[in-house]
């Protein structure tokens, strides 16, 4: 904003004044800006491994986190998730054989404590069935803060 020519020693201090104000709110602007985006780079790098799941033949391995539950008819997963944090499961396909059939896959994510995995076969997504051998990862995330 173009400042007009004072012509007063008062007008002049007024226009300083005004222009001072304007600087110190346009700082405390960035500052709060800056606040916000650490504060979500920190929330995103700072993920927690809420549960570590391995099913073998269609039964939970002793492998797996303490306090997960699996149930093999649904494909329900339960954990642990103590700070209710927003999640990702990961799931990824195992088998003691030199090549797989099928694929297993989330098939809804149920916070704040449960996702439901299926199989299929890689030839055609028409057929699912309970899963039987897969191992997930369960990522916590903090929730990051709304930004504008």
């Amino acid at each position: 904003m173009a400042q007009s020519k004072c012509t007063s020693t008062f007008e002049c201090a007024q226009q300083s004044v005004d222009a001072a104000a304007r600087a110190d709110a346009a700082v405390q602007a960035l500052q709060a800006r800056v606040a916000k985006l650490e504060a979500l780079e920190t929330s995103l790098g700072n993920g927690r491994i809420l549960a570590m799941i391995q099913v073998k033949n269609g039964q939970l391995s002793s492998t797996s986190s303490p306090n997960v539950s699996f149930d093999q008819t649904s494909g329900l997963v339960s954990f642990p998730n103590p700070r209710n944090l927003a999640f990702l499961p990961v799931v990824s396909d195992t088998n003691d054989v030199p090549y797989i059939t099928q694929m297993h896959w989330i098939r809804a994510i149920l916070p704040p404590d449960k996702f439901i995995v299926r199989a299929k076969a890689m030839d055609t997504g028409d057929r699912t069935w309970p899963p039987h051998n897969f191992t997930a990862v369960v990522v916590g995330f903090e929730t990051p803060p709304k930004t504008r």
